[in-house]
């Protein structure tokens, strides 16, 4: 929400996830594993950098593995920290 809706006629109303942001998370990984039962999903893994090569081709994890993707390179973390 914005602040203004704060103070529009009627207030506003804040709606969250039922399950909370973790049923976000769940439901992409459950949308992932209908669409494309192969793919491998990591969670919890520390990326030290994103690997780009025109677009972003897979990840480097902090203790040094890299993963390559064939199709895609999802974030969960705000523009800030994705750079």
């Amino acid at each position: 929400y914005m602040m203004a809706d704060l103070y529009r006629k009627g207030g506003t109303c804040l709606d969250y996830p039922k399950g909370g942001s973790e049923a976000i998370v769940q439901a992409l990984i459950d949308g992932i594993e209908d669409k494309s039962p192969d793919a491998k999903i990591w969670t919890q893994a520390h990326v030290a950098q994103i690997l780009v090569k025109g677009r972003a081709c897979g990840v480097r994890l902090k203790d040094g593995t890299e993963i390559r993707a064939k199709e895609a390179v999802v974030s969960g973390t705000d523009v800030g920290i994705t750079r």
